[in-house]
C-alpha cells in the first residue's frame, strides 16, 4: 500500500518545515531524503524520529525501490533535469514541486498530458 510521503531535500530549510508539520498527522510515514545520509538522520533526530531519513541523489538514481511505498513526492530543491518527475508521474505517484527555477516548472508543466495518461 502506497502511504508514504517523500520529501526530497527533507532536511533544506523549506524540506525541513514541510517535514516538521507533516510528521505531526502522519507520523512514521514522511521519508527525508538527499544526497547526505547524516543530514537526514541528523533532522529525524530533531524531529523525534518521527520521519524516515534516506540518502537519495535525484541526478543519481540506480535503485528506484524507495519509491515502491510513496504515493506522494514533494521537491523541495531545483532539479537540472525533470527524469525524477516524468519517473513519479509514469508510475501514478503524486509531484508537488516547490523549486523557484522558472524553466524547470515550465518543464515539468509540459508533462500534463503524462500526468492525465497516468491518471
Amino acid at each position: 500500500m502506497k502511504n508514504k510521503i517523500l520529501i526530497v531535500g527533507g532536511y533544506g530549510a523549506v524540506g525541513s518545515i514541510i517535514a516538521d508539520n507533516l510528521s505531526k498527522k502522519f507520523p512514521s510515514q514522511i521519508i527525508i531524503a538527499g544526497r547526505n545520509l547524516s543530514k537526514a538522520k541528523k533532522t529525524a533526530e530533531k524531529l523525534h524520529h518521527k520521519v524516515i531519513p534516506y540518502q537519495l541523489d535525484i541526478n543519481n538514481i540506480t535503485d528506484f525501490s524507495i519509491i515502491n511505498d510513496v504515493q506522494l513526492v514533494i521537491m523541495c530543491l531545483d532539479q537540472p533535469n525533470i527524469s525524477f518527475v516524468e519517473y513519479c508521474i509514469s508510475k501514478n505517484i503524486h509531484y508537488i514541486d516547490i523549486s523557484a527555477q522558472y524553466k524547470t516548472l515550465k518543464s515539468i508543466e509540459n508533462l500534463k498530458s503524462l500526468a492525465i495518461e497516468n491518471k
